[in-house]
C-alpha cells in the first residue's frame, strides 16, 4: 500500500507533501476554490522525478487535484473552511443517526462513511455526479418529512 515503487502510489504520496506544502503557505483562509490546477505546480516539482510510470517520462499525471477530498478543502479554503467541512458532516452525522427509519438511516451513513474513506484517497468530493447522489440522500436522511414506507 506504501510502495513507492508502484507509481500510482508514488504520486497519491508525492501529492500529498506537495499538498500539505503549499497548504503550510496559506493555512488559515488557503489559495481559494478551483485554484489548484493553477498554483500546485511550484509545489510538486520537487517531486516529479520520484514517479515514474511506464513509457512516460517521470512526472505527475495528475494536475487537476491532489488526490484527498480534505487535503483539497484545506487547500481551497484552508483551516476555516476545513473545519466548517467537518462541522457539517458531524452535523449531518447527528442528524441522520436520529433518522427513525432504519434502513434510511444506515443505508445514508454507509454511503457517508464509502464516501469519506475513498476521500482520503482521491478527490470525490470534485466529482459532480459522486457528490450530488451523496447530497441527495444525506438530505433525504435529514428530513423531517415521512419516513420510507410510510404514508404521508
Amino acid at each position: 500500500m506504501w510502495d513507492l515503487n508502484n507509481p500510482s502510489i508514488a504520486e497519491r504520496i508525492y501529492l500529498w507533501k506537495a499538498a500539505l506544502n503549499q497548504w503550510s503557505e496559506r493555512p488559515l483562509m488557503g489559495w481559494g476554490p478551483g485554484t489548484y490546477a493553477k498554483t500546485a505546480d511550484p509545489f510538486k516539482a520537487p517531486y516529479a522525478q520520484f514517479i515514474h510510470y511506464p513509457g512516460r517520462p517521470a512526472g505527475f499525471k495528475t494536475n487537476g487535484h491532489c488526490h484527498n477530498l480534505y487535503l483539497m478543502v484545506a487547500l481551497q479554503t484552508g483551516a476555516v473552511g476545513l473545519l466548517l467541512f467537518l462541522a457539517f458532516l458531524a452535523a449531518t452525522v447527528w442528524k441522520i443517526w436520529r433518522q427513525r427509519d432504519p434502513a434510511l438511516k444506515w443505508g445514508v451513513l454507509a454511503a457517508l462513511a464509502a464516501f469519506l474513506v475513498g476521500g482520503l484517497f482521491e478527490y470525490n468530493g470534485g466529482d459532480v455526479e459522486v457528490a450530488t447522489l451523496l447530497f441527495f440522500l444525506m438530505g433525504l436522511a435529514c428530513g423531517e418529512g415521512a419516513t420510507l414506507g410510510e404514508e404521508a
